[in-house]
């Protein structure tokens, strides 16, 4: 693939600005680019932290010292290797916000963390009416 660096960044600048005039903040998801070159470029310019789809993206991060704050969304972490790898990008300096979607996978991970003695963040997934994944709100 070839890249015209100079145009990627003005591009990114161009949209962090205009999210920083909005008043909004930035969640770049990594696996879009899967490119810790281009996550440095969009923490330089202002992303408040990095949406990933696996622990593989997050470590990935957190090796090249993208440890801002990391939410980890659609991942599994409902069983107890998982949650070990979540521990260990805390331990690392991560603050990793974990996306839940049901009451099995949030009392599992509350009864492991407790264990462990670790706390985490967490937001809750809802099903917004198209039953693809979330809570449901009734």
């Amino acid at each position: 693939m070839l890249v015209d660096v100079d145009r990627l960044y003005r591009n990114l600048r161009r949209f962090f600005e205009r999210a920083r005039r909005q008043g909004k903040k930035l969640w770049p998801m990594v696996k879009t680019h899967k490119s810790t070159y281009i996550a440095r470029i969009q923490r330089e310019l202002g992303a408040d932290g990095f949406s990933v789809g696996t622990l593989d993206e997050a470590e990935v991060l957190v090796e090249k010292g993208l440890t801002k704050t990391i939410m980890c969304g659609n991942v599994y972490v409902a069983d107890r290797e998982s949650l070990m790898r979540v521990i260990r990008l805390m331990e690392a300096g991560a603050r990793v916000i974990l996306r839940i979607d049901n009451r099995d996978a949030a009392e599992f991970v509350d009864r492991e963390l407790r264990r462990y003695g670790v706390r985490a963040e967490y937001v809750v997934k809802v099903d917004t009416g198209r039953h693809r994944f979330g809570v449901r709100v009734s």
